[in-house]
């Protein structure tokens, strides 16, 4: 290839990525009811601050965002008719409820923070129906957020036809997703989806894509027992960051054609301080071909808890490219998806790297949880290739004193039930899923092994849960429509069904005992909505 064709080439790629960004024209306005001040019913801490954090994301985003904070009925409705009246010209209209709602007779209502609603018969005319948000949602593209899939708060009398969590929305709007917290009739945690959600709304991804992601988070950070849904009826691919729309690209470029004489000279003065030899190899069809990656990790046991067996993970990483490195990244997120470790570095790729298991803050990997990883290269073209992966950690037995203790958050069980019971047809969510019981029967497994290593000690079983309020009758008290079963008998029951589990699978009876602590012996805050999945967990303290 003739070197002024290839500067041409290279020219316009560069030129092409610079109109991808979100600069996009088309109107984006949000709508944003944070509800947590209850006058009639029990208050919800973390909607309000949540709604801030959600505003200050969007507007990030290029959003016009408008936050109520603890509204009346009245209040509500006013602002999603003005809202209304805004998305008529068109864009992206985001709306995002974060507050107590109800489901009766199949229809949805969010409850305003001074509803008094001391019967069924009153709930449409004092609560807001979802329906009117869809009426006004009439924007061309449509993101309707729901965040209130909490347990009923209304009275018992209320019960005859008030149902759990949300039902799935029938009406509406055009080219429109509607997003819940949890599945249709299921509850919600307060205080764990729309934090993830906020911090993803900022990756340069498809909107599904980071649902997707969502969704997995918010699984893996309750143990499986919130699962979001999205109603899908996207006509387009939603770039919320990172692109803008096919119109909005389309003006980009125009005006790029008419103001890029100095942003051409630049490129190519830059293109020609980097153009080796080599490079033409990476160019295939007037196109800028990204790294070409790959990464192997070993062993498979990967398990560093200082017993000199597995305690370091080997990580080969693989970049085939002619054109010269520009940074390279390595990075390990926890389970729940937060950044966990990390290396960097600029001009060449190192053929491996060993890590110990520990994040950049100190903090020890868990026993038998997956940690995810990215592995990212940029050439001097700018080109930019990504591999994703998972390194599986083995059950790590650490030294406490005279004692030996293992750890385990993975364990799913069924909600507010202390059994591995799957559902009983798919999609029916009265139980775990088959994939996360066949995942807890392999867990367990690696325990028993484990275990039947060390034959001399003796083995309590302990359960912990993870506290929702800050009412202490949580740990001794059911109360279905405030936080479901209490905890100190809960973590105990779910104690004794491991040890049952252990026993028929050959570990000695004799061996073990079964204590349940409920929320006392927290890991982290409770309040720590991006960490407290640590809490809920399984410990084996071993003593001889």
């Amino acid at each position: 290839m003739k070197r002024s064709a290839f500067k041409e080439i290279i020219t316009f790629f560069f030129i092409s990525v610079a109109v991808c960004v979100p600069l996009s024209s088309e109107p984006r306005n949000a709508l944003l009811i944070a509800n947590g001040a209850y006058e009639y019913y029990s208050s919800l801490r973390t909607p309000v601050q949540e709604g801030r954090e959600l505003k200050k994301t969007l507007e990030k985003l290029g959003f016009t965002v408008t936050l109520i904070e603890n509204a009346s009925r009245e209040k509500m409705i006013d602002t999603l008719v003005d809202f209304g009246y805004l998305l008529e010209k068109g864009g992206i209209g985001f709306f995002h409820y974060g507050g107590h709602a109800v489901q009766v007779d199949g229809k949805n209502y969010l409850i305003p923070v001074n509803a008094d609603i001391p019967d069924e018969r009153r709930v449409s005319s004092r609560g807001v129906a979802v329906d009117e948000v869809m009426k006004n949602m009439q924007a061309d593209t449509n993101i309707v957020v729901l965040d209130a899939c909490r347990n009923n708060p209304l009275p018992a009398a209320v019960g005859r036809t008030a149902a759990r969590g949300l039902a799935l929305v029938m009406q509406k709007p055009k080219n429109s997703i509607i997003v819940y917290s949890a599945d249709a009739g299921r509850v919600a945690h307060d205080g764990v989806f729309t934090p993830i959600l906020t911090r993803r709304l900022l990756e340069e991804k498809e909107l599904i894509a980071i649902l997707r992601d969502v969704r997995r988070e918010v699984s893996q950070q309750t143990n499986g027992e919130q699962n979001p849904k999205s109603d899908d009826g996207l006509m387009d691919e939603v770039y919320l960051a990172g692109y803008a729309s096919p119109a909005a690209v389309q003006g980009q470029k125009s005006a790029a054609a008419n103001n890029d004489e100095k942003a051409k000279e630049e490129v190519a003065r830059l293109i020609d301080e980097s153009i080796s030899k080599d490079t033409a190899a990476s160019v295939s069809g007037g196109f800028v071909v990204p790294p070409q990656l790959s990464v192997k990790t070993a062993p498979q046991d990967f398990s560093p808890d200082g017993d000199g067996k597995n305690d370091e993970l080997n990580i080969q990483l693989t970049y085939a490219d002619a054109v010269a490195v520009k940074r390279w990244a390595f990075q390990v997120n926890d389970p729940n998806g937060n950044p966990f470790w990390s290396m960097s570095g600029e001009s060449s790729v190192p053929k491996s790297i060993n890590w110990n298991g520990r994040g950049n803050n100190g903090e020890l990997v868990q026993s038998a949880m997956h940690y995810p990883y990215t592995f990212t290269v940029s050439n001097a073209l700018g080109a930019t290739g990504t591999v994703t992966g998972m390194i599986e950690t083995g059950i790590l037995v650490i030294p406490v004193g005279d004692a030996l203790r293992i750890v385990v958050p993975s364990l799913i069980f069924r909600s507010d039930h202390a059994d591995f019971k799957t559902e009983s047809a798919p999609g029916k969510r009265d139980g775990i899923t088959k994939e996360q019981a066949a995942h807890n029967e392999r867990v367990l497994n690696q325990v028993v092994q484990v275990l039947n290593k060390y034959k001399k000690y003796r083995v309590t079983i302990v359960g912990h849960a993870n506290r929702m309020t800050d009412d202490e009758r949580e740990e001794t008290e059911d109360n279905p429509r405030l936080w479901g079963s209490a905890l100190i008998p809960l973590s105990k029951q779910r104690a004794e069904f491991v040890k049952a589990y252990l026993i028929r699978n050959k570990v000695k009876a004799e061996r073990l005992s079964a204590d349940g602590k409920g929320g006392r012996e927290p890991v982290v805050s409770p309040k720590d909505a991006k960490n407290r999945w640590k809490n809920r967990r399984i410990e084996f303290i071993l003593t001889k």
